[in-house]
């Protein structure tokens, strides 16, 4: 994630990166999962293993195809489904909106609420 973050990897590599799951690591080689088998390009393998060795993880990438169940995007995914959540409740929850709503008949549009 701090590669993406730092856009050091972008595009195709980017998604290889976030939607891969690391399944087995070793002090050369890391072995990485991902489900979508058009991020499974060598070009982007070698691009990702690029901006790996520049960061300092000199390590060979080996990726196989096959389900996922904890990868970067899955975890910034449900991070923000909580932000969410915690918005909605915030607002629902706030004495001047609960007035707002019953003294004006107001309704609160479904989707309106961003979290911060």
């Amino acid at each position: 994630m701090a590669l993406s973050e730092s856009e050091v990897i972008m595009a195709l590599v980017r998604e290889l990166a976030l939607q891969s799951e690391l399944i087995a690591r070793t002090a050369d080689e890391w072995q990485l999962r991902s489900a979508n088998a058009s991020l499974l390009q060598s070009a982007a393998r070698e691009r990702l293993q690029a901006a790996l060795v520049q960061a300092g993880h000199a390590v060979r990438l080996r990726i196989e195809l096959g389900e996922t169940v904890d990868t970067p995007a899955r975890r910034l995914a449900a991070a923000a489904a909580e932000r969410q959540r915690q918005a909605d409740a915030t607002m629902t929850q706030d004495p001047f909106v609960q007035a707002m709503l019953r003294d004006f008949g107001g309704k609160i549009v479904p989707g309106s609420i961003k979290p911060i």
